[in-house]
């Protein structure tokens, strides 16, 4: 009975140390999957955190580079813009000394001008080479009480610029040029040219752009456009009209008096009317360009 009772009991001790042996490896073994699973998860939080960092790492310096060229951009651009401000302060003082020094010579040969007495006003005298123009505005009255003679032109009138002047002949100047009118509110016919109204005839009347800052007779003359009317009173009140044909600007060294002179282009009685434009040419008194406004008798 014993016998048998220890057997029993020895077998189920044997069991028990199998299933807690068993227990415990399974125990074991799940243990060190668990840790395997955590180790497998760290590696992966690993990776997965250093694949999200490196592409933002890329991000910063590309960045950083990008506003590193930029600042190298700017400097350079402000380099360059402080630069062109440099050369623009020393092409403007260039330029402003060489006025004053044209300034200065034009002064010089005006008061050689007023030493040496302007035009006497007989058309057959030369003028000297410079004329100091008046500047004093004579009134309606002293235009309409001006006189000359029956076959030459005594005003003009031209509405669409408000000119309403007198006409003054003149000759050659000492250089042999065409005159200037003595007064900048004066136009001056000039007298080697055709009469005023021949057919054929070609006739020159010039008059001031200004003088010293003031407007001259003929400051307007670029405003005539084709067609417009100008009405020329002789000494004998007879009145002559013309319509305008054309205009043109020419350099100085292109003009050419002897082509305003010609009538051989046309049957009809042409007038010019002609003044300075353009700039001062540096150094002296007078403008780089000449405009001219060409009409025929109506």
């Amino acid at each position: 009975m014993q016998t048998a009772a220890s057997s029993r009991l020895h077998s189920n001790n044997s069991n028990r140390k199998k299933y807690l042996n068993y227990y415990s490896k399974s125990s074991r073994k799940s243990q060190a999957s668990k840790k395997r699973i955590k180790r497998v998860i760290r590696r992966s939080d690993y990776k997965n955190h250093i694949s999200i960092r490196l592409p933002v790492t890329q991000q910063i310096n590309e960045s950083c580079r990008v506003v590193q060229e930029k600042i190298k951009a700017n400097k350079l651009v402000s380099f360059v813009g402080i630069l062109i401000i440099i050369c623009g302060i020393i092409y403007g003082l260039n330029l402003l000394l060489q006025n004053r020094a044209a300034v200065e010579i034009a002064e010089d040969q005006i008061a050689a001008a007023q030493q040496f007495g302007g035009d006497d006003g007989n058309p057959d005298t030369p003028q000297p080479a410079i004329v100091i123009p008046s500047s004093d505005k004579p009134s309606r009255e002293d235009v309409l009480a001006y006189t000359a003679a029956a076959n030459q032109p005594k005003r003009i009138e031209i509405n669409n610029i408000e000119v309403f002047a007198r006409v003054k002949p003149v000759g050659l100047n000492s250089k042999g040029e065409v005159g200037v009118p003595v007064n900048i509110y004066d136009a001056s016919w000039f007298n080697q040219s055709s009469a005023v109204g021949d057919s054929p005839g070609s006739s020159v009347i010039v008059g001031h752009v200004g003088f010293r800052s003031i407007a001259g007779v003929f400051h307007d003359l670029d405003e005539l456009n084709k067609n417009d009317i100008i009405k020329i009173t002789m000494g004998d009140d007879r009145e002559i009209t013309y319509r305008v044909t054309e205009s043109e600007e020419v350099k100085l060294n292109d003009f050419n008096m002897s082509k305003y002179l010609s009538y051989n282009s046309s049957p009809n009685a042409k007038l010019h009317l002609i003044t300075c434009t353009g700039s001062i040419i540096p150094g002296s008194t007078t403008y780089d360009s000449r405009y001219v406004v060409s009409a025929e008798i109506m």
